[in-house]
């Protein structure tokens, strides 16, 4: 399971730096998808359309917590006001038991997001624990909900995750030592 951890915490970074790339593009940063281990996926799509990804890009893989910004923009457009005040926490702290109330109260929330956004690399087997997706959905998916005034509680809870989650497991897995930390950094600060 933590092998599938820092496989999608590398995507997430990718994925965040997504919308928010340009003044990255400028500072040089570059990332070789050749040099980026098989095991590792990642999907950079820049504000000008360009986009930047490693082969395995497109596989569908295990989403984690990742589903939660799935789930989280369904429940601001259609959930209940209690609920819509829980996500920005819930993406913060990666809290697994608010991700589990709302998906049991709104079953509908992830499918329907995956058709909205066309995310066809993205399957729910009817639990979001056990959603998967790819680094094009993620980067698909954030780049399009990043000017979102909607989304703010969303881009908020990331920008200001919480170095260790509600479960006590450090949110920096995967990416400690990585220059796409030091890019999602500044895409996000």
């Amino acid at each position: 399971m933590r092998s599938r951890l820092s496989i999608s915490a590398a995507a997430l970074v990718g994925t965040l730096a997504a919308g928010l790339v340009t003044p990255v593009a400028q500072a040089g940063i570059t990332i070789d998808p050749n040099a980026v281990p098989g095991r590792t996926q990642v999907t950079l799509r820049y504000s000008n359309g360009t986009v930047v990804s490693t082969a395995n890009s497109h596989e569908s893989r295990p989403a984690l917590s990742l589903v939660k910004l799935y789930l989280g923009y369904w429940v601001l457009q259609h959930g209940a006001p209690a609920d819509k005040a829980r996500v920005e926490n819930m993406i913060r702290f990666s809290e697994d038991g608010t991700a589990t109330d709302l998906d049991r109260r709104y079953p509908q929330a992830i499918p329907e997001v995956i058709g909205q956004f066309g995310l066809h690399e993205t399957h729910y087997p009817g639990f979001w624990g056990n959603t998967t997706t790819s680094t094009e959905d993620l980067a698909r998916f954030t780049s399009a909900i990043v000017g979102d005034p909607l989304a703010t509680p969303i881009i908020n809870g990331m920008r200001t995750a919480s170095p260790v989650a509600a479960d006590g497991y450090k949110q920096d897995f995967g990416t400690m030592r990585t220059p796409m930390r030091e890019m999602a950094e500044m895409t996000i600060a």
